[in-house]
């Protein structure tokens, strides 16, 4: 009898076995096809979005490279960012290389600059030793604000064009004035 239970047993398994082994090659097939569909969809969409890092061999680039003003830089003595010749609309100009403001009379003290509301808050001063100014690097998409001067807020608003990069200097903020602006020109 035993054999008999024996042998049904071993004769109904190979079918439930088969059946079983031909479902798991259809789902290792199913996922396998969506792993490469994923991978390719990833791979396209990185392809799109300049991946950060190769996976193959681990390096890393940026994704995107600091185009126009880079704050960080000047904070750190680095003006390349900045560098060319600034003019507000009375014709008054600054002319920066990497290493700052090419000026015989002032300068751009950093030691004391500070990243505020999203732009750069640094002080031109003479270098004879007399008066200076506020500056402001703004990066565009960045509106000038009060803190600039540290002043309490009285409802200014940044009538620039807040779609470039670009200077402020000055001791005050008015509404509408426009001349402490400066606009890259070269």
């Amino acid at each position: 009898m035993r054999k008999l239970v024996l042998v049904s047993i071993s004769v109904l398994a190979v079918p439930i076995l088969t059946a079983c082994q031909v479902q798991s090659e259809n789902t290792s097939s199913a996922s396998s096809e969506a792993i490469a569909s994923s991978t390719s969809s990833t791979s396209s969409t990185s392809e799109e979005n300049k991946s950060v890092t190769n996976p193959i061999s681990g390096e890393t680039t940026p994704s995107q490279e600091i185009k126009g003003m880079d704050i960080t830089a000047i904070q750190n003595g680095d003006f390349s960012s900045v560098s060319g010749t600034w003019r507000n609309s009375t014709g008054i100009e600054f002319t920066f290389d990497k290493n700052g403001l090419v000026s015989d009379y002032s300068q751009i003290s950093i030691e004391h600059a500070k990243e505020i509301d999203h732009y750069l808050k640094a002080s031109s001063v003479s270098k004879d030793g007399g008066a200076g100014a506020a500056i402001a690097f703004l990066p565009a998409g960045i509106p000038l604000t009060m803190s600039v001067t540290s002043s309490t807020d009285n409802g200014y608003t940044d009538s620039s064009d807040i779609t470039q990069d670009r200077l402020w200097s000055g001791h005050q903020l008015i509404n509408g004035s426009t001349e402490g602006f400066f606009y890259k020109v070269e």
